[in-house]
């Protein structure tokens, strides 16, 4: 399934330059339609350890004034915790790398990837749609 309606854990654990997380997250929440108008800012707040990895902390700051906190591994380019506004804290642990088999990541056999527009279609196309006012 596409990004669209994503949940805000699939929009903030996501790779991004550690020099300027806001992009990608900005980007991500117009891929999943909740970005609001404007741009998102990012300020370096500092470093931090989590585990035993380095991160730099940021404060990203949305259009709506809404912030959240982001530690990013710059090394792996990906953020290990992000705590909400609300408090909310996720956060990736007993990270290790080491090549993944390539067949985690197909398909299996019988199945497709859903795609939400075009059931929207399909839908549009029977008797049951009715055009909005």
């Amino acid at each position: 399934m596409k990004a669209r309606n994503s949940s805000r854990l699939t929009r903030l654990f996501v790779p991004v330059d550690p020099a300027n997380p806001c992009r990608q997250w900005q980007i991500m929440a117009k891929l999943a339609s909740v970005a609001e108008q404007g741009d998102w800012r990012c300020e370096r707040i500092g470093e931090a350890t989590i585990g035993s990895q380095g991160t730099l902390r940021y404060r990203a700051i949305l259009p709506s004034g809404d912030e959240l906190i982001g530690w990013i591994d710059a090394t792996r380019k990906f953020p290990l915790r992000v705590q909400t506004q609300d408090g909310s804290v996720v956060s990736a642990e007993n990270i290790r790398d080491q090549p993944q088999a390539s067949q985690l990541f197909e398909l299996p056999s019988g199945l497709r990837k859903f795609d939400p527009q075009a059931l929207i279609q399909r839908i549009k196309q029977s008797d049951v749609w009715v055009e909005g006012h």
